[in-house]
């Protein structure tokens, strides 16, 4: 009977040890398994880590492009400014000079037929004319300066 029962528990014992080396050899399955997942998901941390780098770079790389862009733009705007100010103060002087020099016409043709003492008058009055609009033009231009000075300071605070 001792026999039997040693017999028992030795078959319990193996079949336990049996039951236990299942386990451990499942567990050592599933250890390999999940190093072998842990090396997939690094391998894809570090491909996504190296993409990111990439995208990084390609975003300096594309705000640089708009940057230079931008800037080439505001010149552009500038000078088209610039251009249409001048042209604008040329027509000013201009429309201006032929306004006062209509003026000045009508007054020599009534003034001519006076003395010399009266050419004398209208010769002053032209030239006196020709100052202001030389004047007058220099005055313009400093404003247009000015003008294109203060947006270049504004596009440079805006940036």
């Amino acid at each position: 009977m001792e026999l039997e029962l040693k017999n028992d528990a030795l078959h319990r014992h193996l079949a336990l040890s049996r039951k236990m080396q299942k386990v451990v050899n499942q567990c050592q399955i599933a250890r390999q398994a999940g190093e072998e997942l842990l090396r997939r998901l690094q391998s894809q941390c570090d491909e996504l880590r190296a993409q990111r780098a990439e995208a990084e770079l390609q975003l300096v790389e594309i705000e640089g492009d708009n940057r230079h862009a931008t800037d080439r733009t505001r010149e552009e705007l500038v000078e088209r400014v610039n251009r249409c100010l001048r042209g604008y103060t040329r027509w000013e002087v201009a429309a201006q000079e032929r306004i006062t020099l209509r003026e000045l016409e009508l007054r020599e043709a009534a003034l001519m037929s006076g003395d010399s003492r009266s050419r004398r008058r209208v010769a002053k009055r032209l030239d006196a004319f020709l100052s202001r609009s030389q004047d007058a033009i220099a005055n313009l231009e400093e404003e247009v300066t000015a003008v294109l000075r203060q947006l270049e300071l504004r596009s440079r605070a805006e940036d």
